[in-house]
């Protein structure tokens, strides 16, 4: 399968590209046979820019590949809060889910993201009660001073013997619980 113009310009950040595409009749909201479109391929690069222009030419900001993936999932993932707050300056949906349950949240702790935690949460990301592996998530994504969280392990299913919620982080609607000391206690 060969990339198509749109999808490189959007990779590359090539606004101009970008712009001239879309001007001569290319579709902003253009798949491949995954679900992905042009905006996924800009949020997880990172391009602003790139992905204001094609919101600003109908792209559908809550897209999702076919396991449900979005551009701010994607965008969350790779560390980018200023994409992450365009998206969602533009309507995108903080608590949209995967297939298998994940979210833009959980791709932010995974990352490490405390900023990128704090803008979801604020724009009312939740998780009532917060499973197990996105408190533990959470908590070394921001109590770690800003180290990587990347821990696919988590991600797992809790075991059968089942896993318990301690009591530093019973809500993730609460902005409080980023409020982490570095010792991993709630503050």
């Amino acid at each position: 399968m060969t990339i198509s113009s749109l999808f490189l310009a959007a990779r590359d950040g090539d606004e101009a590209t970008l712009t001239s595409l879309i001007a001569s009749g290319e579709d902003a909201n253009r798949r491949e046979s995954s679900g992905r479109c042009a905006l996924h391929v800009a949020s997880r690069a990172g391009h602003t820019g790139t992905v204001q222009l094609l919101l600003s030419h109908g792209a559908e900001v809550d897209a999702h590949y076919a396991s449900g993936t979005t551009s701010l999932m994607l965008a969350c993932l790779e560390g980018h809060a200023a994409v992450a707050e365009k998206l969602l300056e533009a309507g995108a949906q903080p608590n949209a889910t995967t297939h298998d349950g994940r979210t833009a949240l959980m791709a932010a702790a995974q990352r490490g993201g405390r900023e990128l935690a704090a803008i979801l949460l604020r724009a009312g990301a939740v998780s009532e009660p917060p499973p197990h592996d996105l408190e533990q998530l959470l908590l070394r994504a921001v109590g770690t001073g800003g180290g990587s969280a990347y821990a696919p392990e988590a991600f797992a299913a809790p075991s059968a013997a089942g896993s318990t919620t301690s009591e530093s982080c019973t809500s993730a609607t609460s902005a409080a619980c980023l409020e982490v000391s570095g010792d991993g206690r709630a503050s």
